[in-house]
C-alpha cells in the first residue's frame, strides 16, 4: 500500500465480507472496518475517508440514515451501498438520496476494484474541481508577480526552497506588502497544491467564534449549534492553512494553537474524539512579534512554533524598481474586469508614484489603479489624472531625478493645493481660507505671492457691507456665490 493511497471505510455486518474486501483492495487501499456502524462520526471525524462501503441492513442501524449522516458530515465522500437482489427499491432511494454506486454481495474481485477505483477518481476529481473553481472565483489574478528588485527576488528564493518542506513559515511585513499572496505562491509550488488553500484572518472572527472557526464544534455543544460544523483545520486537509494577523490572537487562543501545533491533533468544541492535523501551517502578522514576545503579549513558545521558516516582504517604497512592472499588472488585470483600454501612465506619472511613500504599500498602488481605469476609462492616463495626495508629490518629480530644488518643489506643491482648493469654493477666498484652517490675510498674500488671481462675479468675502443692507438682508441683485471662476 502506497503511503497516499485512499481510505475506504467498510461498514457491514458480515465478517465473511469483511475478508472478502480485505482480499479484493487490502494492497491498495487503506481499509478500516465497522462491523455496526458505530464507530462512524468517530472515524470520519478522526480520519480522512474516500470511499464507504456501506451495508443497507445492518443489525443497529437504517443504512439511509447513514448515508444522510455520512453526507451532513462530508459530503465529498463516496457512498457504494451494498445489496441483495431483493432490495432494489431501497437501492433507489439510496441512489436519488446521493449514493456514488450500488453493488450486490454476489460480486468478483475485479468488479469491485473497479468500482472502488472510479469513486475515489470522482471524489478526488470532485475536489480538485472546487478548489480551482474557488481560486478563480476569488482570486483570478492569483499568480504572484514577483518583480526584479533584489529583496524580491531574495523573497522568491526562499519561497522556492521552503514550499518543498512541510515547516511552518512565518510572514512579516508592513500592511499590504502582499502576505497572503507569497502564502499561496508558497501552497501553489509546495506537493500540496492539488489540496485547498484556506486563508483566515483572525482577526475578522468574533472572540467567541475564534474557537469554533478553527476548531469546528458538535451539534449541542453550545447555544445556536444545531448542526456539527467543521473548523479550518478540517476543510483544509492535507492542504495549507493560512493564520492572517496572528499576532492579534488573544492568549487564551494562543494556548490552544500552541497545543495543535505541539500534538498535530484537536478536539472539536463539544466534541472527544482526537482529529489529527495534516495541513500545513503558514502565518502572518504585521506586528514585530519578537517585541510583543518581550513584554508578554505573545507566547514565546508558540513564537517559535510558528517561526521555522521566517520570510520577511519588504515594503513597495524599498523596491520602487518593481511599480512599473506592478503598475502593468493592475492596468491589465483591471482593464478586463471593468472592460476599458488604459494603455498606460507617462513619465510624469510614473515619476510622481516614485516619489510616493506608498504607506498602504502594493494594495494603494491596486486600488489607486483602479481608480484611475474607472475615472478616465482609456488612453495614456498622466499627471494630472492622479488624485491630489499623488500629485502634489510629483509635482517636483524630474524624469531624470527623482527630486527638484526644494522651494520651487514647495511653490508647486502650494499652488496646486490652493487652485483646487480655490476650483472647490467657487473662486471665494473667504470659504478657501476656511476650508485651508488659515486666515484669510494669509491665504491672500500666498495667493498675490504665487501669482494666483480668485475673481468670481460677487466676491463675498469683500465687505459684507457691499451685499447686505443695515437691516442684514441681502442686496437685490445680489446673490452670494454665483458667478464664473477665473483662475489665473
Amino acid at each position: 500500500m502506497k503511503p497516499e493511497a485512499a481510505t475506504v471505510l467498510v461498514i457491514d455486518d458480515d465478517e465473511n465480507f469483511h475478508r472478502f474486501v480485505d482480499l479484493a483492495l487490502g494492497s491498495r487501499y487503506r481499509l478500516i472496518h465497522d462491523h455496526q456502524g458505530d464507530r462512524l462520526r468517530d472515524v470520519l471525524a478522526g480520519e480522512g475517508v474516500d470511499v464507504l462501503l456501506l451495508d443497507l441492513k445492518l443489525p443497529h442501524h437504517n443504512g439511509l440514515n447513514l448515508l444522510e449522516e455520512v453526507h451532513h458530515l462530508d459530503a465529498t465522500i463516496e457512498v457504494i451501498i451494498l445489496t441483495v437482489v431483493r432490495e432494489i427499491p431501497e437501492v433507489v432511494r439510496a441512489m436519488k438520496a446521493g449514493a456514488y454506486d450500488y453493488l450486490t454481495k454476489d460480486l468478483d474481485f475485479s468488479l469491485l476494484e473497479e468500482v472502488v477505483r472510479r469513486a475515489v477518481m470522482h471524489r478526488r476529481q470532485k475536489l480538485e474541481l472546487e478548489t480551482l473553481r474557488l481560486e478563480v472565483q476569488r482570486f483570478p489574478f492569483h499568480r504572484l508577480h514577483w518583480g526584479c528588485s533584489e529583496r524580491m527576488q531574495t523573497v522568491r528564493s526562499q519561497v522556492v526552497r521552503a514550499s518543498a518542506a512541510p515547516s511552518s513559515v512565518l510572514l512579516t511585513g508592513e500592511s499590504g506588502v502582499g502576505k497572503e499572496m507569497v502564502a499561496r505562491e508558497l501552497h501553489l509550488l509546495s506537493p500540496r497544491s492539488r489540496e485547498p488553500f484556506l486563508a483566515v484572518n483572525v482577526c475578522a472572527i468574533p472572540d467567541n467564534l475564534v474557537e469554533s472557526t478553527l476548531f469546528g464544534h458538535e451539534r449541542g455543544s453550545f447555544t445556536g449549534a444545531t448542526r456539527t460544523k467543521r473548523g479550518c483545520f478540517e476543510q483544509v486537509r492535507s492542504g495549507s492553512l493560512f493564520l492572517d494577523e496572528v499576532g492579534d490572537l488573544r492568549q487564551d487562543t494562543q494556548v490552544k494553537l500552541l497545543r495543535v501545533l505541539q500534538e498535530r491533533s484537536f478536539e472539536r468544541v463539544g466534541g472527544e474524539a482526537r482529529i489529527p492535523v495534516r495541513c500545513r501551517i503558514i502565518t502572518a502578522t504585521n506586528r514585530d512579534l519578537r517585541t510583543m514576545v518581550a513584554r508578554g503579549t505573545f507566547r514565546e513558545d508558540l513564537f517559535y512554533r510558528i517561526n521555522v521558516v521566517p520570510i520577511e516582504l519588504p515594503p513597495l517604497r524599498e523596491r520602487l524598481e518593481d511599480l512599473p512592472m506592478l503598475i502593468a499588472h493592475f492596468l491589465d488585470k483591471h482593464n478586463r474586469i471593468l472592460s476599458r483600454k488604459v494603455i498606460g501612465l507617462n513619465e510624469e506619472a510614473m515619476a510622481a508614484l516614485r516619489c510616493y511613500p506608498w504607506p498602504g504599500n502594493v494594495r494603494e498602488l491596486e486600488n489607486l489603479v483602479e481608480r484611475l481605469i474607472v475615472l478616465n476609462g482609456d488612453g495614456l492616463l498622466g499627471l494630472h489624472d492622479l488624485p491630489l495626495e499623488y500629485y502634489l508629490r510629483g509635482a517636483c518629480a524630474d524624469p531624470k531625478s527623482r527630486c527638484g530644488e526644494y522651494r520651487t518643489s514647495m511653490e508647486s506643491y502650494e499652488r496646486e493645493l490652493l487652485r483646487r482648493v480655490l476650483e472647490q469654493c467657487r473662486g471665494h477666498r473667504r470659504r478657501a481660507a476656511a476650508r485651508l484652517g488659515v486666515p484669510l490675510s494669509t491665504l491672500k498674500f500666498r495667493l498675490a505671492k504665487l501669482g494666483l488671481h480668485a475673481t468670481p462675479r460677487n466676491e463675498t468675502e469683500s465687505s459684507h457691507r457691499d451685499t447686505t443692507s443695515q437691516s442684514g438682508k441681502p442686496k437685490k441683485g445680489r446673490s452670494p456665490g454665483s458667478g464664473p471662476i477665473n483662475l489665473t
